[in-house]
């Protein structure tokens, strides 16, 4: 058992430098494989009558219209009978990453990349039989899609040129269901609750001031006194503090910074003096319950003082702020409890929902392209430094522009990616159906391009980190770190 380094260099090519180090031959996965099978999207499975057609309702409202006599089979025969039909949708770049599909776009040799406003991959089969669309037949597929806007196009994947094949446009058609459980969200939110107290505090004054704004940048700039926030929080009845807050925390479905959230702590925060000057909150480890072990950083490039508290995220400050002081009531509980209902709703109600006929089934995707902007070419050496007895090197994840989006990486490029400036980008790996290998973001952000830039021969080496990724939870841990390399 030899160690397993990805090494990628520009004299040789990389499958013969890995068929070296193993003494055996390496060969890329397949085009469509998904890197660990127990996390990807599972699919739907339908029963319909190929002879009559159907029209299939899913719960999130997508809807699957299929005409008659519409599947044919190896030989092009028209199927009769039950047909098994199968239907999965993905909604986010990490969706797409565990169905195994690609999201990089080969347009006249230029990679493109692209962002998903709504994935698909429907198949069928009769018995054993996979089946194909009659050449004369189409299926319309009203895709729900989360994403609003209508700069996406329709693309379907051929699977034997390997690459998306653009087949148009179309408008999509707003969701009204979704308009109303937001109104409703938005008038529960204007309820009034009960006064805070000094037990509990905002961490950051300029997040809070980017809500009372509404993150309007002109206004947040001119007002360069923030005791407007401070007197606010006097109103409210709880404290405000001047610390950066950018590390994640979850509440109900979504992700906040901990500048974001009002939080809760018995007594109120006794800090040290130094965190009266610029600091941060390096890190906000969950304790359950909506308890978080929240880190207290120094802003300084020498020997930073640390400190740590524990406290509760209560509440989200833009539903603080939804109401006025005086009218906040006793009644927080029931409240909540309808907000926190209707937000779960909303996680499952469509934005807007995307028609499209089909002409073949497999892989569709409404998409933006978008590029890497002026890239930076090298070789890259990607280390895991561990044992393994893989016979398939994998592809590496790219991942962009805040986890939107990605490029699949396969083994024989290494020796020529391309980096982009990115403050949100990292690189990942399957290397086992349990184990992820990863540079994070944080790594990323070292990487010095001026530098690379301006040497003759330009190679980077990668120490992929490996680590445990049995549930989806920690995947979406590590794309939320990206969050972090925003900066303010």
């Amino acid at each position: 058992m030899n160690k397993l380094r990805f090494l990628s260099i520009l004299a040789l090519s990389v499958v013969c430098f890995m068929a070296c180090q193993k003494e055996k031959t390496m060969v890329a996965p397949p085009f469509l494989s998904e890197p660990i099978a127990k996390l990807a999207p599972q699919f739907q499975f339908f029963d319909i009558d190929a002879t009559k057609g159907d029209t299939l309702l899913l719960a999130n409202g997508s809807r699957i219209r299929i005409p008659r006599d519409a599947f044919v089979d190896t030989t092009g025969a028209v199927v009769k009978g039950a047909v098994k039909l199968k239907y999965r949708e993905m909604h986010n770049a990490l969706d797409v990453f565990l169905s195994g599909a690609p999201m990089d776009y080969d347009s006249a040799g230029r990679k493109m990349l692209m962002e998903t406003a709504g994935m698909f991959e429907i198949r069928a089969a009769a018995g054993e039989q996979v089946l194909k669309l009659a050449s004369d037949k189409n299926i319309e597929v009203r895709l729900a899609s989360f994403t609003d806007g209508n700069e996406y196009s329709f693309y379907q994947l051929d699977e034997t040129q390997k690459n998306w094949s653009y087949k148009g446009t179309a408008r999509p058609e707003v969701n009204e269901k979704r308009a109303i459980v937001e109104s409703q969200i938005a008038s529960l939110s204007k309820s009034p609750v009960f006064p805070f107290t000094s037990d509990y505090f905002a961490l950051s004054v300029g997040s809070m001031l980017d809500l009372m704004l509404n993150n309007d940048y002109s206004r947040i700039s001119a007002n360069k006194n923030r005791n407007i926030v401070i007197d606010k929080a006097k109103a409210y009845g709880f404290a405000v503090y001047d610390i950066s807050g950018w590390a994640n925390v979850k509440f109900g479905p979504d992700y906040y910074y901990t500048g974001e959230i009002l939080w809760y702590k018995k007594g109120g925060l006794q800090l040290p003096t130094w965190t009266k000057k610029s600091c941060n909150v390096s890190e906000a480890n969950a304790l359950g319950n909506k308890m978080y072990e929240l880190t207290i950083l120094e802003d300084v490039d020498k020997n930073p003082r640390s400190t740590k508290i524990r406290a509760q995220a209560y509440l989200p400050l833009r539903y603080v702020l939804k109401s006025k002081p005086e009218k906040w009531q006793s009644d927080y509980d029931a409240i909540m409890k309808k907000i926190s209902d209707k937000e779960q709703e909303l996680v499952v109600t469509a934005s807007v929902f995307r028609t499209f006929n089909i002409s073949a089934l497999g892989f569709c995707n409404w998409d933006q392209l978008k590029d890497l902007g002026q890239p930076l070419e090298l070789a890259a050496n990607f280390d895991w430094g561990q044992e393994s007895d893989a016979d398939e090197l994998p592809y590496v994840y790219y991942f962009v522009n805040q986890h939107k989006t990605y490029v699949r990486i396969a083994p024989q490029e290494w020796a020529h990616i391309k980096l982009a400036e990115d403050s949100t980008a990292f690189f990942l790996a399957v290397i086992s159906p349990e184990t992820i290998a990863v540079f994070d973001n944080a790594a990323y952000r070292q990487i010095d391009f001026a530098k690379l830039r301006s040497a003759q021969t330009r190679e980077l080496q990668f120490p992929m980190k490996t680590q445990s990724a049995t549930t989806r939870a920690t995947l979406e841990a590590l794309l939320q770190e990206t969050k972090k390399g925003q900066g303010r």
